[in-house]
């Protein structure tokens, strides 16, 4: 299971057993900055800073205050309450809603729409919970709830996809390295994006990063994490 947190709003917007779903899903409603992350605790608390942590908790629930607990326990709380939520209904038709939403520069003004091959124009609402201190103190005391596995089906890769090769000697160069994961996803983000012809288009870097990701799919890179780290190798090249 993953969710969707709008990085410049530290707001919840979706959750979902399909990475690549969500993905296009922030692509409708987040125009800056996204994450999608799995829905455990030790990612939420590997991901977001103490104030980052406080945001997320007040944006969820809905106390001002804050919490008024360590971070780790923060995660174990807002992991419990978003385990508990329905998952947003999210379809393949979603695909063909982002490749829209690129091709009108309306990236981050647009709504999910079911059924239908263009989405809505407007704001999603973001994902809000009862607060309730008392359960937060059960939370705390119980032991962390595992996660569950969704109705909806998880990613697989299309049929297109498991078709794609990476030539020999290019897998080679990719399992000798002796970089971090970070910098190979930088060095084929920078490779590519030159063959490209170095673009600067919105529109085109959103669509180039999708093929960033199927290609670091095919070195063993997961999509959630090529994804996350294209955003900052997008903020850190002043593509964005």
């Amino acid at each position: 299971m993953y969710v969707l947190i709008d990085y410049d709003r530290m707001q919840v917007l979706a959750k979902h057993p399909n990475f690549q779903r969500l993905h296009e899903y922030g692509i409708l409603c987040c125009s800056e900055s996204s994450v999608v992350l799995p829905l455990e605790v030790e990612e939420l608390y590997k991901e977001f800073d103490d104030v980052q942590m406080q945001l997320l908790y007040i944006n969820l629930t809905g106390n001002k205050q804050g919490a008024l607990y360590p971070k780790k326990m923060i995660s174990k709380i807002i992991h419990y309450f978003l385990n508990e939520i329905p998952e947003t209904v999210i379809d393949a038709d979603v695909a063909e809603q982002a490749d829209w939403a690129i091709a009108s520069n309306k990236e981050g003004e647009c709504m999910y729409r079911e059924g239908s091959s263009v989405p809505d124009l407007g704001e999603e609402p973001n994902i809000q919970v009862r607060n309730d201190s008392s359960l937060e103190s059960t939370i705390i005391d119980g032991p962390t709830v595992q996660t569950n596995m969704g109705i909806q089906g998880a990613w697989t890769p299309t049929r297109e996809r498991q078709g794609t090769s990476t030539p020999a000697n290019e897998k080679r160069a990719a399992t000798s390295r002796t970089a971090g994961t970070r910098d190979i996803i930088f060095a084929v983000a920078d490779e590519m994006w030159k063959e490209a012809g170095e673009p600067r288009d919105k529109k085109e870097i959103l669509q180039l990063r999708k093929q960033m990701m199927d290609r670091l799919e095919a070195q063993g890179v997961k999509r959630n994490t090529s994804s996350n780290t294209l955003g900052v190798w997008v903020k850190e090249r002043g593509l964005n």
